[in-house]
């Protein structure tokens, strides 16, 4: 059986904590990471081999957006990657936008973290 490998990048520390938990349910089936800071991240990303990754769209605001994220790790991923980007703040107009960045998955928070499991490995 294959683990599925899940990178996280969320700069709020309440968020980290319930992905922290909810990841616990599927601990024989997912790998995950949840990075401090989006350059840890894309550090790491150079050697993880990421299944997936869940990107905070306004993470760290205007400085280091889940945009520009997507886009750096576009740059040093090694495989293909199922990028899913997620907002507390959908307004009209940001699937289109996400969807053109590469976003394969846009999710709304507060998230359903049973959803995760459908990343899971069989």
């Amino acid at each position: 059986m294959s683990t599925t490998v899940i990178g996280i990048f969320a700069d709020d520390k309440v968020e980290k904590y319930i992905f922290e938990k909810a990841m616990e349910k599927y601990e024989h089936k997912i790998e995950f990471y949840v990075f401090s800071t989006p350059e840890e991240g894309l550090m790491r990303a150079k050697e993880i081999h990421f299944d997936v990754v869940f990107i905070e769209i306004h993470y760290w605001g205007e400085t280091f957006g889940g945009f520009s994220i997507l886009t750096e790790l576009k740059k040093v991923l090694n495989k293909p990657t199922i990028a899913v980007g997620m907002t507390s703040l959908m307004q009209e107009g940001d699937l289109e936008k996400m969807i053109n960045a590469g976003f394969h998955l846009c999710i709304e928070k507060p998230l359903a973290f049973e959803s995760i499991g459908a990343f899971a490995s069989k």
